[in-house]
């Protein structure tokens, strides 16, 4: 600012209005004890201008504004709060329980006790409770998020990005094996035959998900415990064309082609007598799992098996990728770059069977459009979405006939929590899912680890019940083992017939044997049918009580709702026969008319008011509201005003 006139004439004149300076020489700071200055002043130019509404000019001349920037001191306040309210948010508000869904009653478990050499039988989630506290227990069925990784699309995100960045931590022994059409697969052994000969060490059979292989991070986290923790062997079984293997005839692999599979199982059988063989799937190599487990039924070669992040419904999944700018310009791209790429090495062998060339395949920009113009023709499917349903392994769950988890997490945002099948596992006593709030896809990342990296919290829980299953087989005494199947060893699943000549190696839906038995529990985080049911029955309930109140004892001329409801329509009595508070009933044909009292309007009005309530609440706890869900609500507030205005009324019920 100018100055226009001495410094000590300035502080003279300032002097009068209650200004002072600490020093003559040098005004840094000024006190002003009567000036109160606005809360909306956040700018040198505003509080000028405010200090010009109540000092002379002669003052305002001579005061020098200093903008000062925020020092070291704050700063670091400021980045311990943050990290204060992320370690709270993290404890409190973001952990999730792992939730168990299974049968009313699940299957028996053998096993010798250790201390008195008994055979001793528990069902399977009695041996789940015992065996696997990361499952049942706290603090180890508790999933904490890392901090910055708190829902499913940035777990996701993640774990593709250190996916890209991923260091060797197993070390495998590769052999290659032929398949009786001519091609080939690798499977990596670990420990190798080389330090560890083939005996009957149990045998961790491992499914990589889409254009994976053995170096996946989440296939090493689970090969690293199961094998230094446990002292268990694995081996991956890696697709065709993936993990720098080269194809050598014209046969891809797909979400739901298990002749391989089959034909791995046999050969691994062969190498390791006596062994008992585990499966584990992840993503897309859990959708084959799990659909060859149910294929093969009681004849299923494995003990027990366990499918992480299952899609179980591919169609489902498709149409979840579209319906979300993330899924159709992030994730279905992402897929569908990963599969032009496998098969961009490879495209050589099917230039006569496909007729896919470079040009085609250029346009091919989502993993729906790359099934639909390679994977549905390689394996005979007529449309897609054709391959999507007949391939989804959630219908092969009920055929499940050994011991199986299915863990997957309900904020996945590739799968759908709708294409979880709940009602299936619930049905089946020898299945186990177990669900968790946040995980994402293949991500379930917690803590923040050494340099800010964290963990995996998947694989703890699945070795813990891979350890139950397979330690209360080996137990007992082989000739109370269960006969599990040996694998064909020809890569043909033949216990299913195929259907309509369709679809190569597909196989359809399997008769229902028995009907399935009862169960109780539900599954509110997506069954809100069930919540809308109870509030219902709960009004009904209420409607009744409020009739026979109102109407008193039963006599010739006064009756109850219920009672009306049950006689023929010409013996209910007029409604002028009720009492004035009571609710009149009328017939009119087939159809039963009721007018409510006015408290049992207030009744129904509060119990919808409060379903809606919960409709609307439900997304905002999970981070997402959509206009769907406002329009409900605003029409239920309109519906119960409407209601309010013509309580006179006769309404329909």
């Amino acid at each position: 600012m100018a100055n226009n006139m001495p410094v000590n004439t300035a502080l003279a004149d300032a002097a009068q209005f209650g200004f002072s300076y600490p020093s003559a020489q040098a005004p840094v700071c000024i006190s002003v004890p009567w000036l109160s200055i606005p809360e909306w002043v956040t700018s040198s130019e505003a509080f000028v201008s405010t200090l010009s509404q109540n000092l002379p000019p002669k003052v305002i001349d001579t005061i020098h504004i200093h903008e000062y920037e925020p020092s070291t001191v704050v700063n670091v306040l400021l980045f311990l709060s943050f990290i204060i309210f992320l370690f709270i948010r993290q404890r409190f508000w973001i952990r999730c329980k792992v939730v168990l869904h299974h049968a009313e009653e699940t299957v028996p478990i053998n096993y010798t006790d250790g201390k008195s050499g008994e055979i001793k039988t528990v069902p399977l989630r009695t041996l789940v409770d015992e065996w696997c506290p990361a499952l049942v227990r706290e603090p180890g069925n508790t999933f904490s998020p890392t901090p910055w990784l708190p829902n499913g699309h940035l777990q996701t995100i993640w774990a593709a990005m250190i996916a890209d960045f991923a260091v060797q931590k197993v070390t495998y022994e590769r052999e290659k094996i032929l398949f009786p059409d001519g091609g080939n697969a690798a499977l990596d052994w670990c420990p190798g035959p080389s330090t560890h000969p083939f005996d009957a060490t149990p045998t961790i059979v491992i499914l990589h998900g889409l254009t994976g292989g053995s170096h996946e991070t989440y296939v090493q986290d689970v090969v690293d415990v199961v094998v230094r923790c446990r002292g268990y062997r694995a081996v991956v079984c890696n697709f065709r064309g993936c993990a720098k293997t080269e194809l050598t005839t014209a046969q891809l692999y797909s979400a739901g082609y298990t002749d391989d599979l089959d034909y791995a199982v046999g050969y691994i059988k062969k190498k390791c007598p006596g062994a008992p063989l585990f499966g584990i799937g992840f993503s897309l190599g859990a959708n084959v799992l799990t659909k060859y487990v149910g294929e093969t039924g009681t004849d299923c070669p494995f003990v027990g098996a366990c499918a992480v992040a299952n899609p179980f419904d591919l169609l489902a999944g498709a149409r979840a990728l579209d319906r979300t700018w993330l899924g159709r310009n992030i994730y279905s791209p992402r897929l569908g770059q990963n599969l032009i790429k496998m098969f961009r090495k490879h495209m050589h062998h099917f230039q006569d069977t496909l007729r896919v060339t470079p040009k085609t395949l250029s346009t091919v920009r989502t993993i729906t459009e790359f099934d639909d113009l390679v994977t549905r023709r390689a394996f005979n499917f007529r449309t897609v979405h054709e391959y999507y349903r007949r391939n989804s392994s959630a219908q092969f769950v009920p055929d499940i006939a050994i011991p199986t988890l299915l863990l997957s997490a309900l904020d996945d945002p590739v799968v759908p929590k709708e294409a979880i099948p709940l009602y299936e596992a619930e049905a089946n006593g020898n299945v186990i899912l177990a669900t968790t709030e946040r995980g994402g896809h293949l991500g379930w990342f917690e803590g923040t680890g050494v340099w800010g990296m964290p963990k995996r919290w998947n694989p703890e829980p699945v070795a813990q019940f891979v350890t139950a299953i397979v330690e209360a087989w080996s137990s007992l005494p082989p000739d109370m083992r269960r006969k599990s199947g040996t694998g064909s060893g020809t890569g043909k699943v033949v216990r299913w017939v195929k259907n309509g000549g369709h679809g190569g190696s597909s196989v359809g839906l399997s008769p229902v044997k028995t009907s399935p038995p009862p169960f109780k529990s539900r599954y509110k985080g997506t069954r809100q049918q069930s919540i809308q049911r109870d509030i219902v029955a709960m009004a009904e309930k209420e409607l009744g009580k409020i009739a026979e109140t109102s109407a008193g004892p039963a006599s010739p001329t006064t009756t109850t709702a219920a009672a009306v409801a049950k006689e023929p329509a010409a013996s209910s009595p007029a409604p002028s026969a009720l009492s004035p508070s009571s609710t009149a009933v009328a017939t009119r044909g087939s159809q039963t008319l009721i007018k409510p009292a006015p408290e049992t309007l207030t009744i129904l009005s509060t119990l919808r008011l409060l379903w809606y309530l919960l409709t609307l609440l439900r997304p905002i706890k999970r981070g997402r509201i959509n206009r769907a869900t406002v329009v409900a609500a605003l029409a239920a507030a309109a519906g119960i005003y409407v209601r309010r205005r013509n309580a006179n009324k006769f309404v329909f019920i």
